[in-house]
């Protein structure tokens, strides 16, 4: 020890070297003279500001971890006072914590994931002890490596608050802002909820290398976009392989407490599902040991001519093996379609004389790959997909269908390749709970209520996308959708081009809306615009229209915004 002002010793502990200081306390890596191990031995600092409050706080601490014995939470030894001095005897654990590894980079995304779930592992045991930590973040998670695998420690329960304990009720806000819930801003109060808020905070952070979903140039700017604002998107694409955590973020952020998990576990375990599956698609398999490659297998020809090997598409679809190749002949194919396996169904012709006029159903979890054909129905949407299904599909005619399009269905997923959604009922493409969509070079029009709807969770992109001359909206996006829109055109329709609602997001890059008879763009009730090199111009009753809670748009000055912005309800 080097620092005369500092103690050498504090009862049987030897003082090696200072770890860390604070504004109330300190750790020092020590040494117990009785058993010879290092440990790390915190203290409240002399004549700090803090007074009869930091040595409540000491007790709290001490109470708190004297109850936790989880391997993802950091032990305590002992607790003891040595001529005045309050100290806590701990582990010491010789690694990083989580906030350094995440803005260094040194760790990857998958091992940052899995200490974050190790994490929640130990905070669901506190939480079970009556324990709320209450300052959960990157900073307070320690990350080891021991025999080549990673394990992580939360650390700092300092400003816990304990069940029985009336500190918890008198001190109001403590922690630090970017991580705390909206309903403890709003009481102060804590609660096991508003850990996992934080919890999903940092689940952002990993995701979005460093970033943070809730920010400002001031402190109330930052509280107010926890209250209000949606965390910004992230773009599916660029999360490969962990772009299935984007439901998991969305539920782990949620606003309201009840619509969170219901326990860190849970998160947990919701953590470790994802990363199972990329890991599992990220494996290599070794190839089959054979003496020659084997023959793909031969499509089914379905229809009337001389190609043909079978000459009806339901029978086909019953008796085809999974992955097995579709190849349809033109002609008009009555009855509703339910594919159960992953399949191919590709026309032999242009899409107009290819036609599924009574629907098709994808059942959950299956894949299917469409192209070359027109889909309608006149008694349900176009296309359906169930829960989980997956949708590629090129080059199709969605038309005529009496409730819309294409459904998505919670979780479902669907790439839309040179597509058209015309003269639908409701809207040409409907993308439900937590579904995501990717559109490119796709025409929306004619439809009776929208182009497209996008509802709670959901996730879309559009690129090169033209939604004109509907009877309704262009695009509607409500309860936390977040959409993302490059080189679209918005024309003629005759509701408003884009309404977002609800906390709903948009991000719009060279885009346009114009000649519509009604306004281009409304956003009510915590929904947020971003406009980069776009145009808005020759809409009747005007440009934007900012409506009751809507937040500031961020308008770039590149854009060219020649109808009015009206605030109003």
């Amino acid at each position: 020890m080097n620092n005369p002002a500092q103690p050498q010793t504090i009862g049987k502990f030897e003082l090696l070297r200072l770890l860390g200081q604070g504004t109330m306390g300190r750790v020092f890596l020590a040494r117990d003279s009785n058993l010879g191990r290092e440990v790390a031995l915190k203290s409240i600092l002399p004549g700090n500001a803090f007074g009869e409050e930091s040595r409540a706080r000491f007790q709290v601490e001490a109470r708190a971890m004297a109850a936790l014995n989880h391997p993802n939470i950091v032990t305590l030894f002992e607790a003891g006072e040595d001529q005045g001095t309050d100290y806590l005897v701990m582990e010491f654990l010789d690694g990083e914590d989580l906030g350094t590894l995440i803005e260094r980079g040194q760790l990857g995304r998958a091992e940052q994931l899995e200490a974050l779930a190790q994490a929640c592992e130990g905070l669901g045991f506190a939480h079970s002890r009556g324990v709320v930590h209450r300052d959960v973040k990157p900073g307070n998670i320690l990350v080891l490596s021991r025999n080549g695998r990673i394990q992580a420690k939360l650390t700092d329960f300092g400003i816990a608050a304990l069940s029985n304990h009336d500190l918890a009720q008198q001190d109001g806000w403590v922690g630090t802002v970017s991580y705390m819930a909206p309903e403890y801003l709003e009481s102060g109060q804590a609660s096991a909820g508003a850990d996992l808020f934080a919890a999903g905070v940092i689940l952002y952070e990993i995701l979005a290398s460093g970033r943070r979903p809730f920010t400002g140039d001031t402190t109330p700017a930052t509280l107010a976009a926890i209250l209000r604002q949606p965390p910004p998107p992230l773009d599916p694409q660029e999360l490969k392989p962990f772009a299935a955590m984007l439901p998991v973020l969305a539920r782990a952020l949620a606003k309201d407490p009840a619509e969170r998990y219901p326990d860190a576990e849970a998160l947990a375990a919701a953590i470790r599902a994802v990363l199972t599956q990329a890991v599992t698609q990220a494996t290599p398999q070794p190839p089959p040991v054979q003496e020659r490659p084997p023959e793909p297998p031969r499509p089914v020809v379905v229809g009337r001519g001389g190609a043909a090997t079978c000459l009806s598409l339901r029978l086909a679809l019953r008796q085809a093996a999974a992955e097995a190749v579709i190849q349809v002949l033109p002609g008009t194919y009555q009855g509703t379609l339910l594919v159960d396996r992953p399949l191919t169904i590709q026309g032999l012709d242009d899409a107009d004389v290819i036609q599924f006029p009574d629907g098709i159903v994808v059942a959950p979890g299956v894949t299917l790959t469409l192209a070359q054909a027109t889909v309608g129905s006149a008694q349900d949407v176009a296309l359906r997909l169930r829960p989980g299904a997956r949708l590629e599909a090129r080059d199709v005619a969605f038309r005529g269908g009496a409730a819309g399009g294409v459904e998505l269905e919670m979780a479902a997923e669907g790439s839309f390749l040179r597509c058209r959604f015309t003269d639908n009922g409701s809207a040409g493409l409907l993308v439900l709970e937590d579904a995501r969509a990717f559109l490119e070079d796709c025409q929306l029009s004619g439809n009776q209520d929208a182009g497209v709807h996008a509802g709670a969770g959901a996730s879309l992109r559009l690129l090169r996308c033209r939604l004109q001359d509907n009877q309704g909206l262009g695009l509607a996006a409500v309860d936390g959708a977040a959409v993302a829109m490059e080189h679209c055109e918005w024309a003629r329709n005759q509701g408003p081009g884009l309404l977002l609602h609800r906390g709903a997001s948009a991000r719009l890059e060279h885009c346009e809306l114009a000649e519509g008879p009604s306004l281009g763009i409304v956003c009510r009730h915590g929904a947020s615009l971003v406009m980069g090199d776009s145009q808005i111009q020759g809409n009747l009753l005007g440009g934007i229209l900012l409506g009751e809670g809507a937040l500031a748009p961020a308008l770039g000055p590149d854009n060219r915004i020649l109808d009015p912005v009206i605030q109003g309800s």
